[in-house]
């Protein structure tokens, strides 16, 4: 079940995404009046499967045209299928922040890692607990997103 928190600030549309983009996602329709901006936040998106992306590309092509369209706090799941789907990130849209996996061997498990778009992401990074962690993807695949024209 997907949330989309929507919140009109001036010209811009401040949408946070929170649950699954799914067969069972139901994406509304928008007011774009005075609108040339709209951010979506992918900070406490769950899950998104091939149902869901077919009903997001759709979702968007409905949207003007003239929008500046911004993804921000976007989680590996996200990345990848942007990486793969073409429409997921509409031309001229954006990846603003997004996060990076790293592996913890001390954990044993994955550690996200927010960046912002221009900045270095390093092969290792150190944790607060001083633990230094290892880029747990392959970054000319995980990374391609970025070189998208925007």
């Amino acid at each position: 079940m997907i949330s989309l928190k929507v919140n009109k600030q001036s010209t811009l549309l401040a949408i946070n995404v929170e649950g699954s983009i799914d067969e069972d996602a139901s994406l509304p329709s928008l007011d774009f009046s005075g609108i040339s901006h709209i951010c979506f936040d992918f900070k406490e998106l769950k899950l998104i499967n091939s149902c869901g992306i077919r009903d997001w590309v759709n979702w968007l092509k409905a949207f003007p045209t003239s929008l500046k369209i911004e993804y921000t706090q976007c989680p590996p799941i996200l990345i990848d299928q942007i990486n793969m789907i073409s429409g997921l990130l509409p031309q001229g849209g954006i990846v603003s922040s997004f996060y990076v996996p790293y592996f913890s061997e001390k954990e044993d498990d994955v550690v996200l890692q927010l960046f912002n778009k221009g900045q270095e992401v390093p092969e290792e990074i150190a944790l607060p607990s001083g633990e230094t962690v290892e880029l747990d993807v392959i970054p000319e695949k995980y990374f391609k997103f970025l070189k998208q024209a925007a």
